[in-house]
């Protein structure tokens, strides 16, 4: 298959990587797939899912074999300083309920652990305002796989 008709059975996506146009499939993983992966099943025990394609010049459309480097995904993601948003999730709701446990001790002392309507309102406006801020800081971004 020559360029001309490489390009025309392929296509770029948004992020600016290749894709075939009658699978859908990407053409760097499934190089890195057919190339690297079972060539060399000793280096690479896991799935082939478990690993992502790394492009070593960064250049999402060079997919020749010595460019493309199959690494796990954790670690894939560390070097390119991605946070997945899960993680960013459970951290971001552990501080949310250390702040609203806090509050709840803090009107308690204030109020000699007696609850009138002031202190529930209180209570409950600072625990549906720290929701709202708990959605605004970790909403997903658009575009973006990992944020």
């Amino acid at each position: 298959m020559d360029k001309k008709q490489f390009e025309e059975q392929t296509y770029i996506d948004r992020r600016g990587y290749r894709y075939w146009k009658n699978s859908g499939k990407s053409v760097h993983r499934g190089i890195a797939k057919h190339k690297i992966w079972e060539k060399d099943r000793k280096k690479y025990p896991l799935e082939f899912k478990e690993y992502q394609v790394h492009h070593k010049n960064k250049d999402k459309l060079d997919n020749n074999v010595e460019n493309l480097e199959l690494i796990q995904i954790r670690e894939h993601e560390l070097s390119h300083n991605i946070h997945r948003h899960e993680y960013s999730v459970i951290s971001t709701l552990f501080i949310f309920l250390v702040v609203v446990f806090s509050w709840f001790i803090y009107l308690g002392r204030v109020t000699g652990y007696t609850y009138d309507i002031k202190g529930v309102v209180f209570m409950l406006s600072t625990t549906i305002i720290g929701g709202f801020l708990l959605w605004f800081v970790n909403r997903k971004k658009k575009g973006r796989r990992y944020v």
